[in-house]
């Protein structure tokens, strides 16, 4: 079987998404990975000017996909989408662009989801604007900016119109106007909001805490969270308008932010993930974890946390490989074919919307 990742120009699958045209649309048929059949993904390269010329600043490129099935399987139901918004960690100068996480996009379209990895301000860690970690209300203040734009924080300064808001809401009133077909409509109210509960919200790292905190603001269809992050054990994280069995997590045991900072199962515990069996290793994570993702299988005896000890791509376990690894191009490890090893663990954390292909 080839690789899952799209055959796009050879500038975009290096990561220099600047040389394709804006909202570019590239189709490459894949072959499905459970049937034997074909699958068309179609990938779309957004410039985020593009979408709020004057207003949103040029950068890294937003990074879409969509499976385009068979119309007629009746296991797809395109009354009922969902959307998958994955953020990337940070990165700093656009270190970490969307174009460095096509396999987690491309793998979240094979389950059904219209999937978004969306290029936003994760250009500095957390650490940078909060190095306190006894102030619990730092980091939360200064990701609510991030998120709508409004002056929460004086650690941070964002516009309204550079938020993850305005430029999700900009992105998908872009995309429903270039290809009204794709229904792009479905994810935004009448007013031209991101319509949340029809969203699995997602990142790594710094994202992964971003999704954190949409979901405690905004009742969402999931949370997903891959790997640890800074300001995982400083307080602010609680239940809010998504419910604990609605949020799942994906780590590797070797993550700086669970075996030696050890704050990743704070955030799991502050959700009350522990509702949904034990946190293997969280007890000792430099010990042995009986439960890893490549000895088992989903369901994964029901936790609603995963942890891999597998060796990333490269080689080496030496951070930020494994901190990386859980997504990132270039960091997860892969098979001969190109097809992640961690893609059961991807489809139990993401879960499968209606309609879904795999």
């Amino acid at each position: 079987m080839r690789s899952i990742l799209p055959t796009v120009t050879a500038a975009a699958l290096l990561g220099f998404g600047a040389y394709a045209s804006p909202g570019a649309v590239i189709a490459q048929v894949l072959p499905q990975e459970t049937q034997g059949q074909s699958t068309s993904l179609t990938l779309h390269i957004v410039q985020p000017n593009d979408t709020d010329p004057g207003n949103i600043p040029a950068g890294p490129q937003h990074y879409v996909w969509l499976a385009k099935g068979d119309p007629s399987d009746p296991k797809r139901d395109s009354s009922n989408p969902r959307l998958l918004v994955f953020m990337p960690g940070a990165g700093g100068a656009g270190g970490n662009p969307p174009s460095e996480w096509q396999l987690i996009g491309s793998a979240a379209a094979r389950l059904g989801y219209h999937a978004i990895v969306l290029a936003y301000k994760q250009d500095r860690a957390m650490e940078f604007y909060c190095p306190d970690r006894t102030d619990a209300v730092c980091a939360f203040n200064v990701r609510r900016e991030i998120l709508d734009g409004l002056d929460h924080s004086d650690r941070v300064s964002m516009a309204p119109a550079n938020s993850i808001d305005n430029r999700l809401a900009k992105l998908l009133g872009y995309l429903d106007a270039q290809h009204p077909e794709e229904g792009w409509s479905a994810f935004f109210e009448r007013d031209g909001t991101p319509k949340w509960s029809q969203m699995t919200v997602s990142g790594q790292s710094f994202g992964a805490a971003q999704s954190i905190l949409i979901g405690m603001l905004r009742p969402v269809h999931r949370v997903a969270i891959f790997a640890g992050f800074a300001d995982a054990g400083d307080g602010w994280i609680s239940v809010g308008a998504t419910r604990s069995d609605k949020q799942f997590a994906l780590i590797h045991k070797r993550d700086r932010f669970f075996s030696v900072f050890q704050v990743a199962c704070k955030a799991y515990l502050a959700l009350e993930l522990d509702r949904f069996g034990h946190f293997a290793g969280c007890d000792d994570p430099t010990g042995d974890i009986p439960l890893l993702e490549e000895s088992s299988a989903p369901p994964y005896r029901g936790t609603h946390v995963v942890i891999t000890d597998r060796l990333p791509q490269g080689g080496s376990y030496v951070e930020p490989a494994s901190h990386q690894s859980t997504t990132r191009d270039g960091a997860t490890p892969v098979a001969a074919d190109g097809t992640p090893l961690l893609r059961d663990a991807w489809r139990y954390v993401l879960g499968r919307p209606p309609g879904g292909s795999d």
